[in-house]
């Protein structure tokens, strides 16, 4: 009964698929397009493509891909550059390198690589060398007119003759 259990869509890109790799083909070389790929065979080589690529459950991938978005239901081996965003489903195992604007891993789904988010101009977090954090963005410079006073250390506190706390000013 589906209605406990999650039903997977096979592709939730959007539009036509212009070029399908079918589950018997074998393929070595480039795969160039201007629409919608889908690959269910074994593709080796570089998948170039302004549209979407899904890549089916059967498939196995050893190439870079270029494209808008991807789908990973298979096995893909290789850098993987999109536009939007990269979906590796609950069957999807990736092994590389990720350039996206989004990532999405579905539970089940592996990605074993380095992955960096693109259209974002984050400052890094940066601290000093004590381990305070400085503001984003800062030279590792403080001026100590505009820093607080720092909390006393534990070697600063001392227990005063009547058992009461104290700190060392």
């Amino acid at each position: 009964m589906a209605l406990f259990r999650k039903e997977q869509p096979m592709a939730t890109t959007s539009g036509n698929l212009d070029t399908v790799l079918g589950a018997g083909a074998n393929v070595h070389g480039v795969l160039k397009s201007d629409g919608n790929i889908r690959v269910d065979g074994i593709l080796q080589g570089k998948i170039e493509t302004t549209g979407n690529v899904v890549i089916g459950p059967s498939a196995k991938v050893v190439a870079d891909i270029s494209a808008n978005s991807v789908q990973v239901w298979g096995h893909v081996q290789g850098n993987i550059q999109a536009d939007g965003r990269l979906e590796i489903l609950s069957t999807g195992r990736v092994f590389g390198e990720l350039c996206v604007a989004a990532l999405m891993i579905d539970k089940g789904g592996l990605f074993r690589g380095q992955c960096y988010m693109s259209g974002q101009d984050v400052d890094l977090l940066e601290f000093a060398a004590d381990g305070r954090l400085l503001t984003a963005g800062s030279d590792g410079q403080e001026d100590a007119a505009e820093s607080e006073e720092d909390p006393p250390k534990a070697e600063d506190v001392h227990a005063s003759d009547d058992g009461e706390r104290a700190s060392a000013a």
